[in-house]
């Protein structure tokens, strides 16, 4: 039974265990499909979450796998315990259980001044309840294993990712003290996932450059499958101490490259001014003197605690809104350039609003004046 079945990154992993076996997949998600008998005439869309679920079940079963598509909130104790008698009715006694139900829709991810009750439930309800209520719900079934699919956040951290992390660290500790009672249960950090499919493998870029193609979590998840498995095991495509030392320890990378020069001996810039700002910013916060349009504010030793600096002086220097977000997303200076100028461009005039603020004050009598002023708190 896989819980986040009929999600990309369940669906990967139902893919590898239908390729290596006949097996019986009960698949379990919040959205119910529709019934098989308009699968046919079903209007197919590539971007479609009902149509790629679909079309997985469909591939599932041409590998040779029996699949029960199921409909259930991991959270809900009736909803899941319901799940589990169907697939008893169906299939038997559960031998497997993969625990793959999260939230990764940008949603769930704000920095911790920005953090409510209701996004940090988006992560613990799946990950927490979710992972609680399925303990409960298979107490009497034999399980060969239990993997829960938490993530490399529990030991990196990230910018935007308090509950998410937290989320998961659960996830860690609860294998942990299954695995101490003598239960088959392994937590599984993984790393990034790029389903997007854009970029071969040696030309990612950026923080991107650390996520796990499908190709490379299926390959992995092969593995686990044919060891014998600790209670937690992290996967990561970089060097991890490297990564903790950079993004836990805030230990600053040594070797800084030179920018190459421009074809006419000079630095191309978007707008001399912004470009200027920004890289007398970034000098200051990174210790650089020389620093290219197409430096990456990372990969030139920038770590958490520099990029909320970072966003802060942008903001105030340019009083423009700003997210550390946009920082990942427009992390060369060039692109950083661009998106702020683009900001500055759109944003209406100060001047003009304020002679427009005046023209409307000089229409009031004295009156209406003072009761404005009287309305304020």
């Amino acid at each position: 039974m896989i819980t986040g079945g009929l999600g990309s990154v369940g669906g990967t992993l139902a893919r590898v265990l239908a390729s290596h076996r006949e097996v019986n997949l009960a698949l379990v998600g919040r959205s119910q499909l529709p019934s098989r008998d308009e699968w046919a005439s079903w209007r197919h869309d590539e971007a479609d979450r009902t149509s790629k679920a679909i079309r997985l079940v469909q591939a599932l079963e041409r590998e040779g796998a029996r699949v029960l598509p199921l409909q259930a909130d991991v959270s809900e104790p009736e909803q899941l315990r319901a799940a589990v008698e169907r697939v008893h009715a169906e299939f038997g006694p559960i031998h497997g259980v993969i625990h793959a139900a999260g939230a990764t829709d940008r949603a769930g991810f704000c920095s911790i001044e920005q953090m409510t009750m209701a996004v940090s439930e988006r992560h613990f309800a799946p990950k927490v309840d979710g992972t609680a209520t399925l303990d409960g719900a298979l107490a009497d079934d034999p399980l060969d294993f239990c993997l829960l699919t938490s993530s490399l956040s529990s030991l990196l951290g990230g910018l935007g990712f308090a509950a998410y992390a937290a989320a998961n660290a659960y996830l860690d500790a609860f294998a942990a003290a299954r695995s101490r009672e003598g239960a088959s249960w392994v937590s599984v950090n993984w790393d990034g996932w790029d389903f997007s499919g854009r970029a071969p493998d040696d030309e990612r870029e950026g923080t991107g450059r650390f996520a796990l193609t499908p190709g490379e979590g299926a390959a992995v998840f092969s593995r686990l499958l044919s060891e014998r498995w600790p209670a937690q095991v992290a996967v990561s495509t970089g060097d991890l101490p490297t990564r903790v030392s950079q993004w836990i320890a805030l230990e600053a990378r040594g070797a800084i490259r030179s920018p190459p020069p421009a074809a006419n001996g000079a630095t191309p810039r978007q707008d001399e001014g912004v470009h200027d700002r920004i890289v007398a910013i970034w000098q200051a916060l990174l210790g650089i003197e020389a620093i290219g349009p197409d430096d990456n504010f990372f990969e030139l030793g920038g770590h958490s605690l520099l990029a909320i600096q970072l966003a802060s002086r942008l903001r105030d220097t340019f009083h423009v809104d700003l997210s550390v977000h946009t920082l990942f997303e427009s992390a060369t200076l060039g692109e950083l350039c661009e998106r702020i100028a683009e900001q500055l461009s759109s944003a209406p005039s100060t001047d003009r609003a304020l002679e427009e603020i005046l023209d409307h004050v000089e229409q009031l009598s004295d009156d209406e004046i003072a009761a404005l002023l009287e309305a304020e708190p």
